[in-house]
């Protein structure tokens, strides 16, 4: 229902401009948009399948070579400096080792997940073909489920329930839109900008994982792209990739 509500105006626009009936006009704007949906969604899902499986193979064997680091960082700081007891230092060096243990279980889970997610393909083909069904039939017998409610419902409740749900299809509608085109544009810039780092050879391996998730983040309230992107700077400029970091 809610897929035929954003496609509508395409619709109206073909039979507008080809003189088509609505079942024709729809069946035309159901596959151009499927077709660019399904596209995207074969190309995204290979993608993520590869950069996933990629990542968490290496994920492992990146650990060691963090935690080294930090152990390290942590034995050349000099605490006598400032005084700190033994207790205290044994205490920040198991918190540290805590913290990366834990974020590299958190990372495997969540890699782990989009993986399981992904090799449901089938289900989700599935799914789809109903989704398209679905879709089309409310598409071409919207005017004639319109047509039976208000037959079957009171005119003063169809004509009140009218007026609230086209307020809050237009108020949800210009939410999502908006939400929408911000997160679109912030994937854009971030895939594009990755894309060319990665051709230029600077050890970004992963640009649409990456972009996905940043995006995702960049979407929530308070936090934004910056979130991810500035550690990751900070953590570039750590391992000595001054020119990444920048």
């Amino acid at each position: 229902f809610i897929i035929s509500l954003i496609i509508e105006p395409l619709i109206r626009k073909v039979m507008k401009f080809t003189n088509l009936t609505r079942k024709v006009s729809a069946i035309i704007t159901l596959i151009i948009v499927f077709s660019i949906i399904i596209g995207l969604l074969i190309w995204g899902i290979t993608s993520l399948i590869t950069e996933a499986s990629i990542i968490l193979e290496n994920l492992n064997n990146n650990v060691g070579n963090i935690e080294e680091k930090i152990s390290n960082l942590i034995t050349n700081f000099s605490f006598d400096n400032i005084k700190i007891p033994r207790q205290i230092k044994e205490i920040i060096q198991n918190s540290f080792n805590n913290i990366v243990g834990v974020g590299t279980n958190i990372a495997q889970n969540i890699l782990t997940n989009i993986i399981d997610i992904l090799t449901n393909i089938p289900k989700i083909i599935i799914y789809i073909g109903i989704t398209i069904i679905a879709t089309y039939f409310v598409c071409t017998d919207k005017m004639y489920i319109l047509d039976q409610l208000e037959h079957h419902l009171p005119r003063n409740w169809v004509n009140k329930f009218g007026i609230k749900l086209r307020k809050v299809i237009s108020s949800l509608g210009d939410y999502l839109k908006a939400e929408g085109i911000i997160i679109l544009i912030s994937f854009s810039i971030i895939l594009v900008g990755l894309i060319i780092f990665s051709i230029l050879g600077m050890n970004v391996k992963y640009p649409l994982v990456i972009a996905l998730f940043i995006a995702f983040v960049d979407a929530l309230p308070i936090l934004g792209a910056g979130t991810i992107i500035i550690p990751w700077a900070v953590i570039s400029a750590f391992n000595g990739n001054i020119t990444l970091s920048i």
